[in-house]
């Protein structure tokens, strides 16, 4: 009896020894799988977070992007529509010689031209269109001048010294590219509001 006694003791510490193992592999298992869950949903959200910054930074690469290709095509617009205001400009002053007040221009001009040159000998340059008009308004000033008729020009005068090397340009054209860079900034603001 004593070995049978030894034999179901020993039994039924190896069924105790196999109840704990399989505790114990139980709760293993459930801590390997809780952390696995936990692993994969960190990944899974780590993932999701990084596939997001992306899209974001693509989205604000391309908003930048496409701001940067509005600002250029509106700027190219503007910049159309301020070369067309005076391109208008300029056809309206091709068309000053038909002005009856085009005499009057043309002598204060010419006056202005004169006072801004220090020199003994001048020569004053315009178009052949204006020869009679400045002959008759060189009578009345107390200057001895050449007249050169070699410009092309909608009015005005271009005037020099003998030698060439000081020149006033006075001619509509020219008063119109100074216009323009001096007041290109406020076609602008009048146009665009700027």
């Amino acid at each position: 009896m004593a070995y049978n006694d030894l034999v179901r003791s020993m039994e039924e510490s190896a069924e105790e020894k196999i109840s704990e193992i399989r505790s114990e592999t139980n709760a293993r298992v459930e801590e390997i799988t809780r952390e696995s869950s936990e692993k994969a949903d960190y990944v899974h959200q780590s993932l999701l977070d990084e596939a997001h910054s992306e899209a974001r930074d693509q989205r604000n690469r391309t908003l930048y992007q496409i701001r940067g290709e509005e600002n250029v095509i509106t700027t190219t617009e503007k910049e159309r529509l301020v070369d067309e205001a005076f391109r208008k400009a300029g056809e309206r002053l091709a068309r000053a010689r038909t002005d009856p007040a085009y005499g009057e221009q043309f002598a204060q001009l010419l006056t202005e031209s004169l006072a801004a040159i220090e020199a003994m000998e001048i020569r004053v340059h315009i178009d052949p269109r204006d020869q009679d008009l400045a002959i008759g308004i060189l009578k009345g000033k107390s200057v001895t001048a050449e007249l050169v008729p070699d410009l092309v020009t909608a009015g005005g005068v271009e005037v020099s010294s003998a030698d060439g090397r000081i020149r006033v340009y006075n001619t509509l054209e020219s008063r119109l590219n100074k216009a323009r860079n001096v007041y290109n900034k406020e076609v602008c603001r009048i146009l665009f509001g700027e």
